[in-house]
């Protein structure tokens, strides 16, 4: 159940300065909220460098170099040393493959790039949702069980077992898909013998795919518990304030995830833009035939990152409701008061009007009216979705480099802008 405020509307960051209110200090003044070791509560996945470890500068860095060096580096050496670096055709030839460049070599270093960016951003946003200007202290032991419980989530041992055993049946049963026994490729070139897998192929099946994989399945492993934790902050006893500038009951910094989330969704669709270019190239096939695909792409990462916000629409269009009677009385009364003290039939309007303050009093209030009845239904709007969108469409702009050439997309840019 979530408490509308119909009091003067006060900023869910700050307490309104000519109404303190000691429960609710400002911003720099109030305690962190408690949150489990470690601060972020979606991180401490179960897994050794370079999948798991610190967000910290220097740390990220290092996982983030240890990832290509393990899952790439010693594809190239191993392709090198058995001839299948530049083999006699395209499908043989480990250094022609866009795929494993967009896999190994960018979206999985991205995706560990992106902790960087999304943990803290996340982290912020679980704790100013306990902060008191929203979250009473009744509500306080939920809260923080909340937390407590996407931790354990996220840090589940049996979730990070899970994860890896799909990460190997994933690979494997797409290697079978992708690399057919009746064509060579650099994974399985077809010799004079049985047809085996490369020392490259080896290591891509066993350790570098796996490895993209497991970090694709975490981050979607968060997104379910993040989707989780937002479903239960819609049961808990809120101070929104429907007159709220936001348009949203002092709800908006929700919203922030989508940047949280933007940089995993364009990592993901690296990968997914490197395969099909590859397959554009070494296939014939047009990019227009993936159109579909790149549409589902898009329609699945919007559900994943953006989905989970949907669950915050009934404690606000709750509070849209009871806005519209209670402040439409408020209006109403002011208004009845407004006119009979100004608008009497028969009467010249007094002198004193222009310096009346009731005309200012009257102003602020049907602002303050015009705010609760705009209540937005969901915290989404286009401002914070458009980002989303555009980074994850990105990765795909350059397969229109298959349909149109380089200066005629360079006229068509240029076109747009004159």
């Amino acid at each position: 159940m979530i408490t509308t405020r119909h009091a003067t509307p006060t900023s869910s960051h700050a307490p309104s300065p000519s109404r303190p209110t000691p429960s609710a200090p400002d911003e720099e003044d109030a305690p962190e909220s408690p949150l489990p070791t470690p601060a972020f509560p979606f991180d401490g996945m179960r897994f050794p460098p370079p999948l798991g470890g610190g967000t910290e500068g220097r740390t990220i860095l290092l996982r983030t170099l240890g990832a290509i060096l393990i899952a790439w580096v010693p594809m190239a050496v191993l392709a090198a040393v058995e001839g299948v670096a530049l083999g006699p055709s395209r499908r043989e030839s480990f250094l022609l493959d866009i795929a494993a460049y967009s896999r190994f070599l960018i979206a999985l270093p991205l995706l560990i790039l992106a902790e960087r960016i999304a943990l803290p951003l996340l982290s912020h946003i679980v704790r100013h949702l306990g902060r008191p200007e929203l979250l009473p202290e009744t509500e306080r032991p939920r809260y923080e069980a909340m937390v407590a419980l996407s931790s354990r989530l996220v840090r589940s041992p049996l979730a990070a077992m899970i994860m890896v055993a799909l990460a190997y049946v994933a690979t494997i049963s797409a290697g079978q898909a992708a690399y057919p026994t009746n064509v060579g490729t650099w994974v399985a070139p077809v010799g004079d013998t049985a047809r085996a897998l490369s020392l490259a192929g080896m290591w891509r099946t066993f350790v570098s795919q796996p490895l993209y994989v497991v970090l694709v399945l975490t981050w979607l492993w968060r997104a379910v518990v993040w989707a989780i934790f937002l479903r239960k902050v819609s049961r808990l006893d809120l101070r929104l304030v429907a007159s709220h500038p936001d348009h949203m009951g002092g709800l908006r910094f929700v919203m922030a995830s989508l940047r949280a989330f933007s940089p995993i969704g364009f990592a993901l669709a690296v990968g997914i833009s490197g395969t099909i270019a590859e397959r554009v190239i070494v296939s014939g096939q047009r990019v227009t035939e993936f159109a579909p695909v790149i549409g589902v792409v898009v329609a699945v990462l919007l559900l994943l990152f953006v989905g989970p916000l949907l669950v915050l629409r009934k404690p606000l269009k709750r509070i849209r409701t009871r806005a519209i009677f209670s402040y439409g009385r408020l209006a109403s009364g002011v208004g009845y008061h407004f006119e009979r003290e100004f608008l009497r039939p028969g009467e010249d309007v007094p002198a004193h009007a222009l310096q009346a303050p009731e005309f200012s009093a009257t102003t602020d209030l049907y602002s303050i009216v015009t705010n609760a009845n705009t209540v937005k239904g969901v915290p989404i709007d286009l401002q914070g979705v458009v980002p989303f969108v555009l980074a994850t469409l990105l990765p795909f702009v350059p397969l229109a480099l298959f349909e149109m050439p380089l200066v005629a997309l360079l006229k068509l840019a240029v076109g747009f802008v004159v």
